[in-house]
């Protein structure tokens, strides 16, 4: 089907059903003197298909659509490749490569990442004219979680999940939700790959940790709907991930097969309780977990890595899907699967093999296929075949252009977009001035650093022992040493030092020296004759090393030393809040959640200017000596 035709039926549909609705209406017009419409009186009901007619027709479009669109466009639609590099360099604005892939493949979106992305400009015409290319306009979609998870070179990168669930504000999060979405959307993306939420109730998991609202299933449940209601506001799809749940795990699926030997009743209590929140909150989108649950899915293959046994991961599995996420817990949206290039998919199964059993399975998009031709056309030829069958394609199929249409995507026709104010279609260069007013605005960036400072905690605040008191603060003239766990933390760390000593009265006169540590901390310093007047120590998620390891175990040394000798010292854990934990008789530890700009700015605040740190720990620390 060429892209003149589909348009043109695309355009007859549109122009049959405002035909339809004036027709109706003027039928059902009567003569009234009254210019007010009577009040509904008790009793009298109203008849919900008044009140939807119109979405009633226009949800009619669509299989109109779908029935008119080629197997090989409905393929397309469900797979959503990465764009990073697709001619030996990133991908920055149409070239031939991505013009071949939508022309022959037929995508329904693509993903972008920080590759893609040089400058306000750049973006807003590389997803102008990726829209202008297509014939259905495109799911453009980013994982902007916030936080470490932050692909945009510029713009608010908010506060991450655990920092939202330290400040225990659902305004927070609705907040992190909308400015994110309005920065996005004016760049011309979508879809937001956020929010995370699994329940990080396992300090030694390597993959979530912050980006987890917490431990706790209700206040992820209702910190991450004031998200998605946030995105959904600002006009830009929430995606939940990732189901069944990847927060009690040790193992990155990045990097290997994780395994969670949880019966459904126990599931049901935690990890799956935000989701079912977030659906009756209208998602739209939930993003798969390569995680096997073997009390859930006993079927078993043999991975192509090793030749072992293994369960099948929830994203190939049609009872996590189709019995557990859309009869169990009611989901009918779109189910996205996480990326396939991770390794708990590309190395266990054939890249074509996972396609054909994810859509078996009841994946709607393929996220990030290694090879897309490869795939496209295994996937093609099954539904030929008959391997699988062409109404299981429409049902996906279905499902993105609904959604693409309650979007308004499907309104343009491959023509500019028209906002969720419906203002008239902007030129691509009003978009671009738009997109430079908004993203990074100076009121967004006040967000930030309002989360950041709410969010805060005092871990461990023992008063009377540890001598850094409000009271008994570092002041003009004294001496600290500032220990940072690598290069990278005290180049960021000092130089948010400088600019505010220089601007605000209360670190004037201090004297600070900086110092990376390692494992032979406790030898260099327990000798030092106490040269500070105070110490910070600042670490970075010792939750992933190894509790017995020669850090951990110096890094108490120290600790021990400076209770004994009564010094002056506070520890910071600059991102996981478990590094408390580690260190158990430190006697006063701030969680700052991160360890971007923002972050070091609130600590100094709170160290130095006596600002209230008020964050609320949302995990509870580990107990090592236990293990």
């Amino acid at each position: 089907m060429t892209r003149f035709s589909l348009r043109n039926k695309q355009i007859l549909w549109v122009l049959l059903a405002v035909f339809l609705i004036m027709f109706m209406a003027a039928c059902s017009q009567t003569p009234s003197t009254d210019s007010e419409e009577p009040p509904v009186n008790e009793g009298d009901t109203v008849n919900p298909q008044d009140e939807n007619d119109s979405d009633a027709t226009e949800l009619s479009l669509v299989p109109n659509l779908v029935q008119d669109m080629s197997l090989e466009e409905k393929i397309g639609q469900m797979f959503m490749p990465q764009i990073e590099m697709l001619d030996g360099a990133p991908t920055h604005r149409m070239n031939e490569k991505l013009e071949e892939m939508l022309d022959q493949q037929h995508v329904g979106g693509v993903i972008l990442f920080s590759k893609n992305i040089e400058s306000t400009e750049q973006l807003v015409t590389l997803t102008h004219d990726l829209q202008e290319h297509t014939s259905i306009p495109l799911f453009t979609a980013i994982d902007q979680e916030g936080g470490n998870v932050d692909r945009l070179p510029f713009g608010t990168n908010l506060p991450g999940n655990m920092a939202l669930g330290a400040s225990q504000t659902p305004r927070h999060a609705y907040e992190a939700g909308r400015v994110t979405g309005t920065e996005l959307k004016a760049l011309g993306i979508n879809v937001n790959f956020a929010p995370v939420l699994d329940v990080n109730n396992n300090p030694r998991n390597p993959v979530i940790g912050v980006r987890s609202y917490g431990e706790d299933p209700n206040q992820v449940a209702v910190l991450g709907s004031k998200y998605i209601e946030g995105l959904h506001d600002a006009g830009v799809v929430a995606t939940a991930k990732h189901f069944p749940g990847h927060g009690d795990t040790h193992v990155d699926s990045h990097v290997g097969l994780p395994e969670l030997d949880k019966s459904a009743d126990e599931l049901e209590n935690l990890e799956w309780f935000p989701f079912r929140h977030a659906i009756q909150s209208d998602l739209q989108m939930v993003m798969t977990a390569h995680m096997m649950f073997p009390q859930l899915d006993e079927q078993t293959v043999k991975s192509k890595l090793d030749g072992k046994d293994i369960h099948l991961p929830a994203t190939l599995s049609e009872t996590m899907l189709q019995h557990y996420l859309r009869e169990q817990i009611g989901f009918d949206g779109i189910v996205v699967t996480d990326a396939f290039t991770m390794k708990a998919i590309a190395d266990h199964f054939g890249e074509t093999d996972a396609v054909l059993r994810a859509v078996k399975a009841g994946a709607d998009i393929i996220l990030m296929p290694r090879e897309l031709e490869d795939s496209y056309e295994a996937l093609l030829e099954a539904v030929q075949s008959g391997e699988i069958s062409e109404a299981r394609i429409d049902e996906s199929v279905t499902r993105i252009l609904a959604l693409k249409q309650d979007m308004g995507l499907l309104t343009q026709v491959g023509e500019a977009e028209i906002d969720e104010q419906d203002t008239p279609t902007m030129t691509i260069h009003e978009k671009i001035e738009h997109a430079q007013q908004v993203v990074g605005a100076t009121h967004h960036a006040e967000a930030i650093h309002e989360i950041t400072q709410a969010s805060a905690t005092w871990v461990k605040h023992e008063k009377g022992i540890n001598r850094w008191m409000l009271e008994d603060k570092p002041h003009d003239g004294d001496k600290v040493l500032v220990m940072m766990p690598s290069q990278h933390h005290l180049t960021r760390a000092q130089e948010t030092w400088q600019v505010m000593q220089s601007a605000e009265s209360a670190l004037e006169g201090v004297d600070v020296t900086w110092r990376v540590y390692d494992a032979n901390v406790a030898s260099s310093l327990t000798n030092d004759n106490h040269s500070y007047d105070y110490y910070i120590l600042m670490t970075h998620n010792l939750s992933l090393n190894e509790a017995g390891g020669p850090l951990v175990t110096s890094l108490n040394s120290l600790v021990n030393h400076w209770n004994m000798q009564d010094v002056p010292y506070v520890h910071i854990a600059l991102e996981l809040p478990y590094d408390a934990g580690y260190i158990p008789n430190v006697q006063r530890s701030l969680a700052l959640y991160g360890s971007e700009t923002v972050h070091y700015e609130v600590m100094f605040d709170v160290l130095f200017s006596g600002v209230e740190a008020k964050g609320v720990l949302p995990v509870e620390l580990p107990q090592p000596e236990a293990e």
